[in-house]
């Protein structure tokens, strides 16, 4: 049997993938599939059966006019008839799906619609509530006041991937109805169980960690946790997947033999993926688990290439815009690798360490670098790509961790079940303890070394490119292991070399809303230096600025200037949130114990400077204005100001700008507004919204040329290249 005739499965993977990524980026770009193109695409899947030749090739058209296909009936029967829903208000039915979170001054829960008024309907969307700390749970049914509007179709910060392409707002009452609970909610119930009893058990850290590697949930994990799991390579530890999946069924395997335990540890993994909230990393394990069950029932050979390909093609059919999912491509990615290049390591890794002793110890040691390594060929790249970030240390540090997985998960799943015999629990969260301290132990010091990560962007892909494919010609060809090994090492160091060099021509910014006020961080070398214009907001401030780090790589904030002192209070720095060196702050603002190690006034508006460029404070009463001056542009921060002071700024100072950046109190005095557009000549026009409770204000009557409107916690960013020589210029 040939390989395009043994696995015809993973051909049609292979097409119907690219084809729905196509569809969905042409959708988010507002490009909508053509009924046309998907017609084509049916009728060249029709084709196959009538193809000869080579048929790998006609599987490969037959999956992309089959992925085109199923993407343009999706977009008619799914995206469309939502959409069309949007500016509807009124009552709206609904059920929850998970539980609140408080965010700022509103909340927020996931809901599945069940009618709209008299209409019944269903589909999934993002609830935004006038409380900021809603009590709601899974499987509620609400009835709210709300109006409907169309979600952010961005793949890296909207809810397109989840398959939601409506939120609503909460504008009315809202009345939650007698009964109990959905069944269905007891995964989600059991998975917040679990969590409170590792909290009564465990250290804040450890029981964060614990809840993640048993249940997927972060939402725990201190902003230093989410850093060193980042830095140290060890994310997949809080991701349900393979790793979880087959440490559950071997211990199943262990406890009562192939055939019985493949009977019990299949639905145990399914329950374990419910538990999970069936992510994509979860699905795909639990199918690639039951199809060798299922083959070994029937007494036929299992494929691992066809398993991979199963689950996708089944994640794909029930959410097509899934393939978005930065994890779903990660998981994927690594288990690939580990398909095609992990047997040929150890057999060469064998061959060469072959016998006993301390060649036994080497063997093993390189196999489970060896397994690190093939699942790090397909997952680097993306990573570059998607993140600007990737771990030095991973391999080293899974090493150390990687191997504590079973009897953590297996302590971790029997403490809720042994929690009311006390004694049986103490000696369980001890011998946890003792584990997970070691764990994160670990990451923290992994994390913390100089050389932990490395940053850059187009670099790092294409160097990384070409060391997936010398790995690749080495392990398909068997060659030498330390020829191969060599080869990599070189392209890693050249891929070092150029990350560094992007890192330092390129700067990044990035313009948040942090629950009604603007936060611009400006990023170049490593170096995040950070303003914040508008009321200061404390908690807002630290979740959306440890959110920017996050993004652009850094570990804290060298200086943060506050333009306001409408607000400031003292804030003790936690270890949840970003880390500020310096702050500085209007006089007499600033209090004794402020967040930051060091702390500076100001008394006018004055110049300063800032990683890539330079700024000017510009004095409008108890408040300031802000003009920046980057390499490539200009912006002008009117936030926290009244319309009539900015004007009176710009008409004494005559500043320009590229960006205009104002908030909503800005849509009650438009005249103002237009006559201070008129005067800075902005390119662009960026509008701070206080709250989702609020209707969004129209700045179009003041303003002709591009808005971009920001929800609380919405950015935007770009990035531009620096130019030697010359330094951002900003006038005050």
């Amino acid at each position: 049997m040939d390989q395009a005739k043994g696995r015809r499965l993973c051909w049609v993977a292979a097409g119907a993938a690219p084809a729905l990524w196509l569809g969905a980026q042409l959708l988010i770009h507002g490009i909508l599939l053509p009924a046309a193109v998907a017609a084509a695409g049916a009728f060249l899947a029709l084709l196959v059966p009538l193809a000869g030749g080579r048929r790998a090739i006609w599987l490969w058209l037959a999956g992309c006019g089959a992925g085109l296909a199923l993407f343009g009936l999706y977009q008619t029967r799914v995206v469309e008839p939502q959409w069309r829903q949007a500016g509807w208000s009124g009552t709206l039915r609904c059920q929850t799906t998970g539980y609140a979170q408080g965010m700022g001054e509103y909340g927020q829960v996931e809901c599945r619609a069940l009618a709209l008024g008299e209409e019944e309907v269903s589909f999934s969307f993002r609830l935004y509530l006038t409380d900021a700390s809603p009590d709601l749970g899974p499987g509620q049914t609400l009835q709210v006041e709300a109006r409907l509007d169309r979600a952010p179709l961005d793949s890296l910060r909207g809810f397109s991937k989840q398959g939601q392409f409506l939120t609503a707002r909460q504008i009315g009452g809202l009345e939650v109805e007698t009964g109990s609970p959905a069944w269905w909610s007891w995964a989600p119930r059991t998975a917040r169980h679990m969590q409170e009893c590792f909290a009564r058990w465990l250290p804040q850290r450890q029981a964060a960690l614990l809840t993640g590697i048993t249940t997927g949930q972060k939402d725990a994990f201190t902003a230093q946790q989410r850093r060193d799991l980042n830095l140290s390579g060890t994310s997949h530890l809080t991701a349900v997947s393979g790793l979880h999946v087959s440490v559950l069924l071997s211990l199943c395997v262990l406890a009562l033999g192939k055939r019985g335990g493949l009977a019990l540890g299949v639905p145990l993994c399914l329950g374990f993926a419910w538990l999970s909230g069936f992510t994509p990393s979860a699905v795909r394990a639990v199918v690639m688990a039951c199809l060798p069950a299922g083959a070994m029932a029937l007494r036929r050979e299992s494929d691992s290439l066809t398993g991979l390909a199963a689950a996708l093609l089944v994640l794909l059919l029930w959410n097509p815009m899934s393939v978005l999912d930065v994890g779903l491509q990660l998981s994927f990615g690594a288990t690939l690798g580990l398909i095609l290049f992990l047997p040929p390591l150890q057999q060469a890794i064998g061959r060469r360490f072959a016998g006993g002793g301390w060649r036994r110890l080497c063997r093993g040691v390189l196999h489970s670098l060896a397994a690190s390594g093939a699942a790090l060929c397909f997952t680097l790249p993306l990573s570059a790509l998607v993140f600007s970030r990737v771990s030095l240390v991973s391999l080293l540090t899974n090493l150390l961790i990687v191997p504590l997985l079973p009897p953590i998960l297996a302590l971790g799943l029997a403490l809720p079940l042994v929690e009311w015999c006390r004694p049986l629990a103490v000696a369980v969260s001890g011998a946890l303890r003792l584990l997970l301290g070691w764990v994160d132990g670990v990451q923290h010091a992994s994390a913390q070394l100089p050389f932990a990560s490395a940053r850059g962007g187009a670099a790092f892909l294409l160097v990384f490119g070409l060391l997936a494919a010398g790995w690749a010609l080495f392990a398909l060809r068997r060659r030498s292991v330390g020829a191969g090994l060599g080869g990599m090492a070189l392209l890693a160091s050249l891929c070092l070399i150029l990350g560094a060099v992007e890192s330092s021509v390129m700067q990044t910014i990035h313009l948040v809303n942090c629950g009604g006020s603007a936060l611009l961080l400006a990023e170049q070398g490593g170096r995040v230096q950070a303003l914040c214009a508008g009321p200061w907001q404390g908690d807002a401030f630290y979740q959306t600025a440890q959110n920017a780090l996050d993004r652009l790589g850094g570990d804290r904030v060298e200086r943060l200037w506050l333009t306001t002192p409408q607000g400031i209070a003292p804030i003790d720095e936690t270890d949840h949130w970003a880390q500020v060196d310096t702050v500085a702050a209007p006089a007499g603002s600033v209090p004794g114990q402020m967040v930051g190690r060091r702390a500076m006034e100001y008394r006018a508006g004055g110049a300063f400077s800032f990683a890539g460029g330079q700024g000017v404070l510009l004095p409008g009463g108890e408040s300031y204005g802000a003009q920046l001056g980057f390499s490539r542009g200009r912006v002008l921060l009117g936030c926290g100001l009244e319309p009539a002071q900015l004007l009176a700024i710009v008409q004494q100072t005559g500043a320009r700008a590229d960006i205009l950046v104002v908030d909503a109190a800005y849509g009650e005095d438009l005249p103002r507004l237009a006559a201070v557009c008129q005067r800075v000549e902005p390119q662009l026009l960026v509008c701070i919204q206080p709250d989702y409770a609020e209707e969004e204000t129209s700045l179009g009557a003041a303003f002709q040329g591009p808005i971009a409107y920001l929800q609380p916690f919405d950015s935007l960013d770009w990035t531009m290249p620096r130019q030697w020589g010359q330094k951002g210029e900003a006038k005050g």
